[in-house]
Parts: C-alpha cells; sequence; structure tokens
C-alpha cells in the first residue's frame, strides 16, 4: 500500500462489530464529531475494544478492523491509515463530559441539569433548586443596584459637609433633612428583616442540600447586605452632624443639589429592599410538625416561622379533628378521618401556634401532619 491514505467513517447508521476491510500498521484520528462512544478492534472481534474519541494515534499492524457505535445522524470521524510497523496509542484529553447512556453533553447548553448534574457526580436533592437559584440571582442583583445608589448618597453627603461651617440651612432643606433622616432610620430597620430572613434561609442550607451555586450566592448576599449597614450606619452619623447646624447654617446650590441627589438616591434604594424581602419570603423555609396522637384539648402541632399564606394538613386514624391556626381561639377548619387537604390564600400570623385536637371526645386520631409555608 501507499505510504498512507484517508478513510472517513459515516457513523449515521449504528454498527456492531461490522469488518472494514483496511490494513496497515498506524491510524492517526484527524477530526472527528461524535457525540458518542466510537469502538475500533484490530484484526479479530473478540480484541480490546478501543475508543476512537479517546486517543489520536494508534500503532500496530493489523489485517482488517471492526467498527462498533451507536447511530450518531450526520455525524463522522476521519482517519489516515499508514505503514509504520509500530505499537503505540497515545491518549488523547477528554474535553467532554458524558451522560449514564455515554452520550457527550455541554453544561454551558445542555437544558436537561440532571444529566449535568448525574455527569459530574452530584445530587440533586433540592426538589426547587433552580426556582431557589433564580430568586437568589434576583436578591444579588437588586443588593448590586442598592450598593451603588448608597455609594451616590454618601457622596452626595460628602458636598453637603463642604458647606456646614459657612452655609446657612434654608427652610427647605431644614425639612429635606428631616425626611432624608426618617427614611434612613426606616431602611436600617428593613435591612435588620432582611438579615433576619437570610438567617432562616441558612439554617436550611444543611438540610435543603443547596448545591455550591446556592450556597455562594447565600454568603455573598449576607455579606453585601451587612456592608450596607454599615455604609447606613456611616451615613446616619453624617446626618446627625448636619442637624447641629440646622438652626444656624444655610446650604448654597451645590448643597441643595446633593440633598436633591441623596433624596432620589435614598427612594430608589427603599424600593430596591422591599423586592428583597418580597424575595426572600418567596424562598423561606417552611415549618412542619406532628401530633402523634388526638385529644381532646387543643394541642400544638407547629408553630410558623414567618408569616405564611399555605397549609397543608393530613390526619390518619378513623376519627375527625379540628385544626385551629390561632392558639385554639377560632376553630378554622374540620379535618376528615384519613384525610389530606390543602389550603392556600389563608392567613396565618408571624409566630402562629397552630393546634389540633379531636373533632369528637375521646374520639382520638392517630396521627395529624400540618406543614405551613
Amino acid at each position: 500500500m501507499t505510504k498512507y491514505g484517508q478513510k472517513i467513517i459515516d457513523l449515521t447508521t449504528a454498527r456492531a462489530d461490522v469488518e472494514i476491510k483496511l490494513s496497515g500498521k498506524r491510524i492517526s484520528i484527524i477530526s472527528s464529531t461524535a457525540t458518542a462512544a466510537v469502538y475500533l478492534q484490530l484484526d479479530t472481534r473478540d480484541a480490546v475494544k478501543l475508543d476512537l474519541r479517546q486517543y489520536r494515534t494508534i500503532q500496530a499492524s493489523f489485517e482488517r478492523l471492526y467498527l462498533t457505535h451507536a447511530a450518531q445522524a450526520g455525524k463522522s470521524i476521519s482517519l489516515i491509515i499508514g505503514d509504520i510497523d509500530l505499537f503505540k496509542a497515545e491518549p488523547m484529553r477528554n474535553l467532554s463530559i458524558e451522560n449514564t447512556v455515554g452520550v457527550a453533553i455541554n453544561p454551558a447548553t445542555e437544558d436537561k441539569q440532571d444529566d449535568v448534574i448525574t455527569a459530574l457526580g452530584l445530587q440533586s436533592t433540592e426538589a426547587k433548586q433552580d426556582d431557589t437559584i433564580t430568586a437568589l440571582g434576583t436578591l444579588e442583583t437588586s443588593v448590586t443596584a442598592m450598593e451603588t445608589k448608597q455609594d451616590d448618597a454618601i457622596t452626595a453627603l460628602a458636598l453637603l459637609e463642604t458647606g456646614k461651617s459657612t452655609a446657612a440651612l434654608q427652610t427647605t432643606g431644614n425639612t429635606a433633612l428631616g425626611t432624608l433622616e426618617t427614611s434612613l432610620t426606616a431602611m436600617e430597620a428593613k435591612q435588620d428583616d432582611a438579615i433576619t430572613a437570610l438567617a432562616l434561609l441558612e439554617t436550611g442550607k444543611s438540610t435543603a442540600a443547596l448545591q455550591t451555586t446556592g450556597n455562594t450566592a447565600l454568603d455573598t448576599l449576607e455579606a453585601s447586605l451587612t456592608a450596607m449597614e454599615t455604609k447606613q450606619d456611616d451615613a446616619i452619623t453624617a446626618l446627625a452632624l448636619l442637624e447641629t447646624g440646622k438652626s444656624t447654617a444655610a446650604l448654597q446650590t451645590t448643597g441643595n443639589t446633593a440633598l436633591d441627589t441623596l433624596e432620589a438616591s435614598l427612594t430608589a434604594m427603599e424600593t430596591k429592599q422591599d423586592i428583597i424581602i418580597t424575595e426572600l419570603e418567596a424562598v423561606a423555609p417552611q415549618a412542619h410538625g406532628i401530633d402523634a396522637v388526638g385529644t381532646n384539648a387543643y394541642a400544638t402541632v407547629v408553630t410558623a416561622s414567618g408569616a405564611r399564606r399555605h397549609m397543608h394538613v393530613s390526619l390518619q386514624g378513623s376519627y375527625d379533628a379540628i385544626v385551629s391556626i390561632d392558639s385554639g381561639t377560632t376553630e378554622n377548619f374540620y379535618i376528615p378521618a384519613n384525610s389530606s387537604c390543602v389550603f392556600d390564600c389563608i392567613l396565618i400570623a408571624d409566630a402562629a401556634t397552630i393546634q389540633g385536637k379531636n373533632a369528637g371526645t375521646d374520639e382520638n386520631y392517630e396521627k395529624l401532619s400540618i406543614t405551613v409555608w
């Protein structure tokens, strides 16, 4: 034969130990669009199968080849067959990730997240992980925008500082300062609520099994909120300095402009914080409790962690139950024996005590399970 020749193998139709009438002493794989394994055996069908995607060059004397692969529409592999009398099989770096059935996938474009997680050796145990990560991404975007607004606010305060000793505050300036101080105080209270909500999320990290992306986003968000609170403390301190000069000092044109800028920034920041608190509540963990045996008097089953709007109740045994969502003050729901009920759009107060009791005297149910979210 000649020193070398090229063979292009079409992979559209599946093969199982199909003989390819080629002979030589060296095979070089020069290109491949295969998305699954392409196995080659030299001389006999019981020879070791070599996956052509894993090698650049195979050096060995052979009289025939046997090919095995799954159907891969429109895919092919190109070989150079030569006559160098040596044996060498050089592995190539694997740039693909395969799923459990051996098909190559691209994590950047693959729309089946479970395949990527399985291929990487991870285990997804969070039922709504995609929703959680999306919500965390929205929160992080909001926090970034808020930090920018705070930087604008602190710059505006610095402009005001330069005019404190020589300028007198006009009536409008005094009013604006009072409004700003009230706004900052209210914002600080909202941030405390947000940090509390984050703490609730933190308690679920180990049990809700958030993947690495979710955990990192939580840590970033918590650090960002803490940094924002420090900046607001600085802003409130600066306002206090301005307060001392309100009765005797007047803001010049630059000071008035800085106040307007500061007020606009704070208003935008307050809106962003409302978004954060709403998003945090949307991914807050649920509360769950069980009353093993019913009694004639109310017994606490679960305490709500934050204001909730949904409740699931399941009851086992031969007797009915009554559930109260306001510590036994009102008999809110009648639960039939051996049933499962979901209640949506109800008003469960923050830290509300949810209780259950027998519907009939001495008719003890066997198990009352309640979840709120």
